[in-house]
């Protein structure tokens, strides 16, 4: 949902048509409806928090690894059980993540710096 969320409505809306079929019959937690409204949380939140939608029994918590551009290329994710994710640490932690990625955004850059392979960290022209 993090990589998700951080792609334009256009594209949203171009995987949710190409995978239809799956909403319902793969994903039974699934609809369309349900993941415009994640994307929104999640565009708002700045993080995506998953309430045990896709595994029950575990929450999760994602944010994306993003190019210059603002592309998304990978997600950093965290799985807990409800127990240990409340809504007071589950805040926290998403605050933690977004800096968090972030941060390895920007050592990647640093590094890609001295590389001739910049593919993963620029985007392409």
């Amino acid at each position: 949902m993090a990589i998700f969320a951080a792609m334009s409505d256009e594209e949203v809306e171009s995987i949710m048509r190409a995978n239809a079929e799956r909403y319902g019959a793969v994903y039974t937690n699934m609809s369309a409806t349900t993941v415009r409204k994640q994307v929104a949380e999640t565009r708002a939140r700045g993080y995506a928090f998953i309430p045990g939608t896709l595994a029950p029994g575990f929450r999760g918590i994602a944010v994306p690894l993003l190019q210059e551009g603002g592309n998304p290329i990978a997600a950093i994710v965290l799985v807990s059980t409800p127990a240990r994710l409340s809504d007071a640490r589950r805040a926290a932690l998403g605050d933690r993540m977004q800096k968090l990625g972030k941060e390895v955004m920007n050592s990647a850059r640093v590094l890609s710096d001295d590389s001739t392979d910049e593919s993963l960290f620029h985007q392409a022209d």
